[in-house]
């Protein structure tokens, strides 16, 4: 029976229930992913170098966003809301990007 009604209607809400609704993610979403995706990276960064520092305080406080941010992700990845004012802010890497590129 289910599978008569897909073949006779394929515009039918049931046969749309079963398309792959992970294949095709809004660009609202994939902006979002992207954009905790730079904030991860922006603090992992920042995290290795407050620790070169002797920062450790800060590597801490860091580390914390850190996981929020993948808590995030991995939420948004798996189709789910999150409140984006929580987002964590960017954070200074401690390191201007012509010292980055000269090593």
């Amino acid at each position: 029976l289910f599978r008569s009604t897909i073949e006779k209607h394929p515009e039918s809400p049931v046969a749309l229930q079963n398309t792959d609704a992970y294949d095709t993610m809004s660009p609202a979403v994939s902006g979002l992913q992207s954009l905790l995706q730079g904030r991860v990276e922006n603090y992992k960064t920042a995290i290795e170098n407050a620790k070169e520092a002797g920062d450790t305080s800060r590597g801490r406080r860091y580390e914390r966003g850190l996981k929020t941010l993948e808590t995030m992700l991995s939420a948004v990845r798996k189709g789910r809301t999150i409140n984006e004012a929580e987002i964590p802010p960017p954070v200074a890497t401690g390191k201007s990007p012509a010292c980055v590129l000269q090593q």
